[in-house]
């Protein structure tokens, strides 16, 4: 079945890693321990996407039980685009190093990518035993929303300044709130300052996050799979494939299709700004600054 779709989809990246089987001994039978693929499509658009993935892994409900692996990116106008995935017998460092490895080779390449994930110690282990995997190739942050929910409190006010925190851009406004949760809370203020403030915080990010604070796109995309967790493992496969492709009809929508001269969601952002009582005009140049 993946022959025939490498055969209708160019570009398309597949993947195996076995186990059993001794030949030596005459025992020939074998079973693939690990299988990832990217579709050819899915990896020519990330190319014009934002150097952001979100990394999450799913169990498998079928007669199968394995685990399946998935990176999600947006497209510039906020779209989901599924890029690649692995069946893997168990979400371990050895799956995840398998899978990033396989991501680099077909689908990043030589490309600087910001990881996000919450604090899996597995992924974590998978990014430090790869050398492509580390900076200056590639940035590894925490989603916001998972940071904040292991901050143990009943206080609605620290959840919001752990939040406002993570999202704050201006300096002046970072070191107030962070003033205000030291003298609030001195654990809450301790867990979060003992993370480096460049893996959860857009005040010292430098931009490699592209403003995405969680992981909620793998996680929606994840909800998306939820009616093929029980399908057998060529099934599934199938099922992925068919999921891509509703996703790009969906988005066939172009922006001169749409009538504006922007990416619909840049043109959004500007008609809400144009609202404003102090911003009647704005000028677009192009440029190839980050």
């Amino acid at each position: 079945y993946f022959v025939a779709l490498q055969r209708v989809n160019p570009n398309t990246a597949v993947d195996w890693e076995f186990q059993g089987g001794d030949v030596a001994r005459h025992v020939p039978d074998r079973e693939f321990k690990y299988v990832f693929w990217a579709f050819g499509p899915a990896i020519r658009t990330f190319e014009m996407c934002p150097p952001v993935i979100s990394v999450d892994g799913t169990h498998l409900c079928g007669h199968y039980k394995r685990k399946l692996l998935v990176v999600v990116a947006q497209t510039a106008n906020k779209r989901l685009l599924p890029v690649a995935y692995a069946l893997v017998d168990e979400e371990s460092t050895g799956s995840r190093s398998f899978f990033l490895r396989n991501l680099r080779r077909y689908v990043v390449f030589d490309k600087q990518i910001c990881v996000l994930s919450d604090r899996d110690v597995g992924l974590r282990s998978a990014i430090e035993s790869l050398p492509d995997w580390q900076e200056p190739a590639a940035y590894h942050r925490i989603c916001l929303r998972h940071l904040r929910s292991n901050v143990v409190t009943r206080s609605k006010k620290i959840r919001d300044w752990c939040w406002e925190l993570g999202s704050q851009l201006s300096k002046q406004k970072f070191r107030q709130t962070k003033q205000r949760l030291q003298e609030f809370n001195s654990d809450a203020y301790n867990y979060l300052f003992n993370i480096p403030l460049n893996q959860w915080t857009l005040y010292r990010d430098e931009k490699r996050r592209w403003g995405t604070l969680t992981t909620n796109m793998s996680e929606s995309y994840n909800n998306v799979l939820k009616g093929v967790r029980f399908l057998p493992c060529r099934a599934l496969v199938e099922a992925t494939f068919k999921k891509l492709w509703i996703c790009f009809d969906k988005n066939k929508t172009s922006p001169a299709d749409a009538g504006v001269p922007l990416l619909i969601c840049t043109m959004s952002h500007f008609c809400s700004w144009s609202k404003l009582p102090h911003l009647t005009r704005w000028n677009v140049r192009s440029t190839t600054d980050r």
